[in-house]
């Protein structure tokens, strides 16, 4: 998830990865292996929020698109 989002603090993707699951949008689970591996998927109530947010990301994409000057830097 970190490559894909390089821009992105350490703290900032704990911190919103810590307020998705706090409202059930995704489900955190630690592997205990050595070393441990977290993973997160979308939960029931999160995978309703699938066709909600493919809107709003065509929607910033044409945005984009029509206005590449207010993309952020």
């Amino acid at each position: 998830m970190r490559c894909q989002m390089p821009q992105i603090s350490e703290k900032m993707l704990i911190q919103e990865l810590r307020e998705l699951e706090k409202y059930d949008m995704i489900e955190r689970t630690v592997k205990l292996i050595s070393p441990p591996i977290v993973e997160y998927g979308l939960t029931e109530y999160g995978m309703k929020s699938k066709e909600i947010v493919a809107v709003v990301y065509a929607w910033g994409v044409e945005y984009l698109t029509t206005f590449p000057e207010k993309a952020l830097k």
